[in-house]
């Protein structure tokens, strides 16, 4: 037959039968109640509820089965007693995912990092080789059409294949084909007109520009050779 009381006053009552002189307090502080419910239920009461005669004193914990109760003793003390219940049932299906809820505020910058390895080092360019210049490591030239790098301390020589103090970093490419002919370029203006002409005095005179004027030189006689003389005239000189 069902118990009609309530869990709380199954522990009242089964506290109180093994310790019969334990105060309304003591019942409440080691039942987990209020010490006036304790006492008013206590009041009502005119016969105990029988408990099991077991000896619980030496077992640490103990699980006893009355009815429909399952009483829980610690050290021969009543701590707990609840209901008999089924088994639990199958877990349900998962709920629907919730919404996403809004992004946080960023984060705090995090410490620079450690500075990284120093990488190679990289080409000097010097222009065109010039020779007697003192050259170090790593130095680059132009000379015949090809770059070169020095590849010690310091050199002078010049660079070539054969020297240890330079190595190619590009060679000189070939010549290309002659690229076809272009198309003729329109024709020029007329330039100004020349200072006139005029023909020698006589047969045999020899007319020339001095550079202002035209001026005339009579036929020299049999021996003379034409020179220049003073202010750059020509003359006729004896032989």
């Amino acid at each position: 037959m069902a118990s009609t009381f309530t869990d709380t006053e199954l522990r009242i009552l089964r506290y109180r039968e093994r310790y019969p002189d334990a105060s309304p307090v003591e019942i409440a502080a080691n039942i987990g109640s209020s010490s006036e419910r304790v006492a008013t239920f206590l009041a009502t009461q005119t016969s105990q509820v029988a408990v099991p005669q077991v000896q619980l004193d030496e077992i640490e914990t103990a699980y006893i089965e009355q009815s429909d109760l399952i009483l829980r003793f610690v050290s021969g003390r009543l701590v707990n007693a609840g209901r008999v219940v089924g088994s639990n049932g199958a877990t349900g299906p998962a709920g629907p995912t919730g919404a996403s809820g809004s992004t946080g505020p960023q984060g705090p910058q995090g410490p620079t990092g450690p500075t990284g390895p120093r990488g190679p080092i990289g080409v000097a360019w010097q222009g065109p080789y010039a020779p007697s210049t003192v050259y170090s490591r790593n130095d680059t030239v132009s000379y015949a059409g090809s770059s070169w790098i020095c590849v010690v301390a310091e050199t002078t020589q010049t660079p070539s294949i054969e020297s240890s103090d330079w190595e190619l970093l590009a060679l000189v490419g070939d010549v290309g084909p002659t690229g076809e002919t272009g198309q003729p370029g329109a024709q020029g203006a007329t330039g100004p007109a020349g200072p006139g002409f005029s023909n020698g005095d006589a047969k045999g005179d020899i007319k020339y520009w001095d550079g202002s004027s035209w001026k005339n030189l009579a036929v020299g006689t049999t021996g003379q050779v034409l020179t220049v003389g003073e202010n750059d005239d020509l003359e006729w000189t004896d032989n």
